[in-house]
């Protein structure tokens, strides 16, 4: 089990940078934009082998759909599918990258598990009390 909680975590700052290999870090990636193509999440996935003891790629899917909505004019449907399809699309290819690595200090989770699964939702109870 990978079992990297918010406690634990520390944002991409300094720290992980000073001290490699001794602090967990996580990353959230927006849909669609160039920063996270296939080669650039590959540097991103060597950079934390490197810096992290474990490391998260979140891929914001579920949480993008509002963008489809005010800026594409798509009904609440329409979004939420074509941000899930889009968001399931690349944690494919993400993993993929992954599996040639065998690194499973690394892992891939989209928003969309995060909000709606019982198991998961409990990060969001603890990001409340954060704020």
């Amino acid at each position: 089990m990978f079992g990297l909680s918010v406690k634990q975590s520390q944002g991409l700052g300094l720290h992980l940078l000073q001290e490699k290999g001794k602090y967990n870090a996580f990353l959230g990636t927006s849909l669609g934009k160039h920063l996270f193509s296939k080669e650039n999440i590959n540097k991103y996935f060597e950079w934390a082998h490197e810096y992290t003891q474990k490391f998260i790629l979140v891929i914001d899917d579920y949480e993008e759909r509002l963008n489809y909505i005010v800026f594409k004019q798509l009904s609440p449907e329409e979004a939420l599918e074509r941000a899930l399809t889009i968001g399931k699309d690349l944690e494919k290819a993400y993993n993929s990258i992954l599996s040639l690595k065998n690194n499973q200090s690394i892992k891939v989770i989209r928003t969309e598990k995060i909000f709606t699964t019982e198991k998961c939702m409990n990060i969001t109870n603890q990001i409340d009390r954060c704020i």
